[in-house]
């Protein structure tokens, strides 16, 4: 389900950057110094956005496809919940692991997850983005 509204949100987003482009070049093709200026940079913020979206669409699928080839032992048991005790041994756990070893992309996979049932999004995600690097690596 998620991968469907993600699609789609996708792909709306997708034909508004669209519009928003060619919003642009009407723009520049006005000819008036100031609307050429502002027509160039409509035109250059679909394109960053798109580059974002594909880059975060990237970093799902590549962390999705991780999450399948990890070794199930490693992965914290669905009778922790989140924000508890079990949470942060969990974490505490994850980090020693990634400290002995700190080339290994499933260390780091299972740090984002400790540090996400703990409730720490930020951490999670950067250490996420770190075990997809050494993946690439991989």
């Amino acid at each position: 389900m998620a991968k469907r509204v993600s699609f789609i949100l996708a792909v709306v987003l997708t034909v508004y950057l669209g519009f928003a482009f060619w919003r642009g070049v009407d723009l520049v093709r006005a000819g008036n110094t100031p609307v050429i200026i502002l027509g160039i940079c409509v035109m250059v913020l679909p394109i960053l956005g798109g580059w974002l979206v594909i880059r975060e669409v990237q970093f799902g699928y590549k962390s999705t496809e991780m999450g399948k080839q990890i070794a199930v032992n490693r992965l914290p048991s669905m009778e922790i919940k989140p924000r508890t005790v079990e949470a942060q041994n969990y974490l505490d756990a994850a980090i020693e692991a990634a400290k002995r070893n700190q080339n290994d992309w499933q260390n780091w996979f299972c740090v984002a997850v400790g540090y996400d049932l703990v409730g720490n999004r930020k951490l999670a995600r950067e250490s996420m983005q770190y075990a997809v690097e050494l993946f690439d690596q991989f």
